[in-house]
């Protein structure tokens, strides 16, 4: 963790992409949250034969309106994330040459090519990977996971703990 706080003067750069970066993708998963219940009520409806077609055309119309927000909210969260993981990877990059740059014939004679060319081509990729990528699945993993749980223990609790009884063994 230490090793990804080294990465904080990257960052500090693009605060307000991260910023919304993040807005977006914590919108775009509460959005993706929306579906079901519009489902929910579309079907309790539908059991009940209280839904029309005009209505239950206006369900479909939300689904479709729900996920074009998605879609849009989806592309600005990759934008700015994954946008800012390669502005980072860049930096990073143009800071090793210039580094490499200035060391002596003595150390490329000492070090071997393969080494090098690791550091400049895997390990700024996985950072770039970690940064972008690493911290939509965490971010997807805390909000989808909490508002999840939320929501089901709000329709059913004694359901929820049911289904959260092998959660440790799938883990």
């Amino acid at each position: 963790m230490k090793e990804l706080l080294k990465l904080k003067k990257y960052l500090a750069r693009h605060k307000w992409a991260l910023a919304a970066g993040f807005t977006s993708l914590i919108a775009v998963d509460l959005l993706q949250l929306l579906i079901p219940l519009v489902v929910r009520q579309a079907v309790d409806g539908l059991a009940l034969g209280a839904v029309d077609p005009k209505k239950l055309l206006g369900y479909g119309a939300w689904v479709a309106g729900i996920a074009l927000a998605i879609g849009l909210g989806r592309f600005f969260w990759r934008y700015f994330l994954i946008g800012t993981a390669r502005k980072v990877e860049q930096k990073l990059r143009e800071e090793l040459f210039s580094h490499l740059c200035t060391l002596d014939f003595v150390y490329f004679d000492s070090t071997k090519t393969g080494d090098l060319m690791a550091h400049a081509t895997n390990d700024i990729n996985a950072v770039r990977m970690a940064l972008g990528f690493g911290s939509v699945i965490l971010t997807d993993i805390l909000v989808l996971g909490l508002v999840s749980l939320f929501l089901m223990f709000r329709l059913s609790p004694l359901l929820t703990m049911y289904v959260l009884i092998p959660l440790p063994f799938l883990s």
